[in-house]
């Protein structure tokens, strides 16, 4: 970098990068997936209690239209906690990725105006 008239503007020779050299995008390390493990966790929760109560009242289930409601049931638990658990999680990629895509495009317009003259750079940014 030289300073000349109190600005700083970046200087390139060959071998050495600009003076505004930004770091590669590091890849994200994903966090741990709580949001699956919970959804799992109902699932199989759900699926013993359904066990346990079929179990227990055998005799009371006679009838298959009681073994149809009680079954519906457990699948609309089923269809609620998968259903919330990918929403949330396509929801939270989405965001992700449009955060990701913000800083790159800032990352870019940061190193077009660095590499303008400081005269220039300073008539767009006002």
């Amino acid at each position: 970098m030289s300073i000349s008239d109190g600005q700083t503007t970046p200087t390139s020779t060959p071998g050495t990068s600009s003076g505004t050299a930004t770091p590669a995008s590091a890849p994200e390390t994903p966090s741990r997936p709580y949001n699956f493990i919970l959804a799992l966790v109902v699932i199989l929760l759900a699926t013993i209690i359904f066990g346990i109560v079929m179990a227990l009242f055998r005799d009371t289930f006679k009838d298959a239209a009681l073994v149809t409601t009680a079954l519906s049931t457990l699948f609309g638990i089923f269809g609620t906690v998968l259903g919330a658990y990918f929403g949330i999680k396509s929801s939270n990629d989405t965001a992700d990725k449009a955060r990701r895509e913000v800083a790159q495009a800032n990352d870019k317009a940061g190193r077009a105006l660095a590499a303008l003259d400081p005269k220039e750079g300073k008539g767009i940014t006002g």
